[in-house]
């Protein structure tokens, strides 16, 4: 309706979505229009609880939710689609055995300073700018799947963005991660991130055209406080950067293994045998 908020949260309120419970915020017509499903007046100072078999969701309206709310989502589905503008602005997530969905969002996807998912699923598809962006805690346990796919086509924005804030980022044995078909590179990384043997990574077919200079069509792991961890079945090739680096642009820390059977090149049809340097320089570019 053009309100400026579906909902107000002051400091201290808690909005609890339980029992079975069916919660929507339905918006139609706000490209452009300055408001959000959920405002809070204090940052980090609300909580959102959607537990016991129940179903959130906020669609449609320019932002999703503003202003870094604590939601804790618990047998539970977890739903942002359709905005106008940014899914989440902040936050710290907590999924327990749920399906978090953040999709078709014109900004970012989920913006937040946690991602903890404990056998659950967060899929972030077709969002126009980051798909995860993520400033404090990541974890993804052995039992939870994390899916980002065709984002980032609106700018320079990474599928799965780690901040340097990230400083003990954990994707655990049986953790499935899928990382596709992103218009910028598929996984930036400023932060510590350990991706333990038996988690199976896939990171493939994003393509890097964004900025003066694209590097990184798959990995971007960039500065010092940049530690990454792979492990050695991690699936990663035809990424694609036009300025360098269309697999791994890397100017911190990786340590990974060998490459898998029957890897091959998609523009080409070449056997893919082993990492090399294709750096002119200094060969960060791999």
């Amino acid at each position: 309706t053009k309100t400026r908020n579906a909902i107000y949260m002051n400091e201290g309120a808690v909005l609890n979505v339980t029992n079975g419970s069916t919660f929507q915020i339905l918006a139609v017509g706000t490209e452009g229009t300055a408001g959000q499903g959920i405002q809070l007046d204090k940052t980090g100072k609300a909580t959102i609880n959607v537990t016991g078999n129940s179903k959130f969701l906020i669609d449609g309206t320019n932002r999703g939710y503003v202003n870094s709310p604590v939601i804790h989502v618990e047998d539970s589905e977890f739903t942002v689609q359709n905005c106008t503008s940014n899914a989440s602005n902040g936050g710290y997530l907590t999924a327990v055995n749920s399906t978090v969905v953040y999709k078709n969002n014109r900004g970012h996807g989920l913006s937040t300073g946690d991602v903890i998912l404990k056998n659950s699923t967060l899929t972030s598809d077709n969002n126009g700018l980051y798909g995860v962006y993520v400033s404090r805690k990541f974890l993804v346990d052995g039992t939870s799947s994390l899916t980002v796919t065709n984002n980032s086509y609106d700018g320079d924005y990474a599928g799965v963005n780690l901040t340097a804030g990230v400083t003990d980022g954990r994707v655990e044995s049986g953790a499935v991660v899928t990382i596709t078909g992103n218009k910028c590179s598929g996984f930036s990384s400023r932060g510590v991130c350990t991706f333990e043997e038996g988690a199976k990574l896939t990171i493939t077919d994003n393509y890097n055209d964004k900025g003066s200079a694209s590097y990184g069509g798959g990995i971007y792991n960039t500065k010092d406080t940049a530690k990454l961890v792979l492990p050695s079945d991690a699936v990663i090739y035809n990424n694609h950067a036009v300025t360098g680096g269309d697999d791994i642009y890397n100017t911190g820390t990786i340590t990974f293994g060998k490459v898998g059977e029957n890897w091959t090149l998609s523009d080409c049809d070449h056997l893919i045998d082993g990492w090399y340097v294709d750096s002119a320089k200094d060969g960060n570019e791999d």
